[in-house]
């Protein structure tokens, strides 16, 4: 499996992404200041929710979209709510 971070080489990490990213980069400091793992391993989503701050039910859906994704186009996720940009006509 390619590391996540290459998936996102030359994307713009928007300030939500950014705050997870500190989410989950203060987590990891805090166990190794530590030297053990306040979570066990086996429970992967509970130690999301821990380390990004996002809900866990919001974590098993993500996960269900992530597996609904056909391999051939790749790992797309959609934006909830997002509205398609409508193109508006003018009156003369």
């Amino acid at each position: 499996m390619q590391p996540a971070l290459l998936k996102l080489k030359g994307r713009i990490l928007y300030s939500q992404s950014r705050e997870i990213v500190h989410n989950v980069l203060m987590f990891m400091e805090e166990e190794a200041r530590n030297g053990i793992c306040s979570i066990p391993v086996e429970n992967a989503q509970f130690r999301t929710t821990c380390a990004t701050g996002v809900l866990e039910r919001s974590i098993r859906k993500i996960k269900n979209e992530a597996k609904d994704t056909t391999k051939e186009s790749g790992l797309l996720f959609s934006t909830p709510n997002k509205q398609p940009k409508r193109k508006i006509m003018f009156q003369h």
